[in-house]
């Protein structure tokens, strides 16, 4: 057999990527029950550019009362409403396949055998297609 195979971007999905901003999917939702209360854990799949389709960038969406000014940016980021008033009805099941942007910011964790530290791309800011739309660097 012969192939012309390009390994440039092989790797896990979950390796790190450069900081800069992403438009991303949300591939993935896990409804989870924390300490501080309900939240999602959410895996955003890079939709666009040279890491499609083969980088996820892990996230959380906590409603636990002091988390909720950042998952109110991720909830309006996905949904391209605002989450302005009282009472609103969520549905994580509206928000699977969901599309927007994220600026990435690169952070260290300790990796849990205890062998060190590990870097992972966090989600450091939520923008909406919107907002991204007349941006000439997307």
């Amino acid at each position: 057999m012969k192939l012309k195979v390009n390994m440039k971007n092989v790797g896990s999905l979950y390796d790190p990527v450069p900081d800069d901003v992403y438009r991303v999917r949300v591939a993935n939702l896990d409804d989870m029950e924390g300490p501080a209360g309900p939240y999602l854990k959410v895996d955003l799949l890079i939709c666009e550019g040279e890491f499609a389709e083969t980088r996820t960038i892990g996230d959380s969406w906590s409603f636990a009362e002091k988390a909720l000014w950042m998952t109110k940016k991720a909830l309006e980021a996905a949904s391209g409403m605002e989450w302005d008033q009282d009472d609103m009805d969520f549905d994580s099941d509206e928000f699977k396949n969901a599309e927007f942007y994220v600026l990435t910011k690169t952070e260290t964790y300790p990796k849990k055998d205890g062998s060190g530290e590990g870097t992972k791309s966090a989600v450091a800011e939520y923008y909406s297609l919107a907002d991204m739309a007349d941006s000439p660097d997307v």
